[in-house]
């Protein structure tokens, strides 16, 4: 019994990991330098009374360089491909159109967008640095839990750790009627 108390007075709080950055400064400069990276998960898109459950797979190969793949019931789907040439939508039923905003191509033809550059830092745990943001929340580990930017507010439930870095397993994103739930199966970093 004394060595019971003994071996449980020695535990103390559980510590992360020390690759793992403990304050924001730190965080955000850990998870800026992760600019290849992939995803594989699910979303679930309510607009209004309707919704669509998605599955999804995303590879980020840069800044701008970015191929989202997509998959919705029935065989529903897409491609969606960006680089510094413009942004090129492909459709389940073989249509490509192409444009120079990715919001606009989603719109038109699938109903619905959401703003893939600051979701590409959302998904990292990140506001998107180019534009300003409120009401930034973090967590008792300072990390992002809420935000509001260019009018979506932005919540993440749960993190993963992924290659010594903290990771948002699930993030809500709501602009108006547009509700948008993601959940990361599994990350990839340095995707080549």
């Amino acid at each position: 019994m004394a060595a019971a108390l003994a071996l449980c007075s020695c535990i103390g709080p559980v510590k992360p990991p020390a690759t793992i950055p403990v304050d924001w400064s730190a965080r955000q400069v850990q998870l800026s330098e992760i600019e290849r990276w992939g995803l594989r998960g699910r979303a679930g898109v309510r607009i209004g009374e309707e919704g669509l459950q998605i599955r999804m797979h995303w590879q980020q190969h840069g800044a701008q360089d970015y191929t989202l793949r997509f998959y919705g019931p029935l065989g529903r789907g897409g491609v969606l491909i960006g680089d510094a040439r413009g942004i090129e939508l492909q459709t389940g039923s073989g249509e490509t159109y192409r444009g120079s905003d990715a919001e606009q191509l989603m719109q038109e033809h699938l109903g619905w967008s959401v703003p893939l550059a600051g979701l590409s830092f959302w998904m990292r745990g990140l506001p998107y640095p180019h534009r300003p943001f409120e009401l930034l929340h973090l967590d008792k580990r300072e990390r992002l839990s809420r935000l509001h930017q260019d009018g979506w507010q932005v919540s993440i439930g749960e993190y993963t750790v992924q290659d010594g870095h903290e990771l948002p397993a699930r993030l809500q994103a709501e602009n108006g009627a547009l509700r948008v739930r993601l959940a990361v199966d599994r990350w990839q970093l340095a995707v080549p």
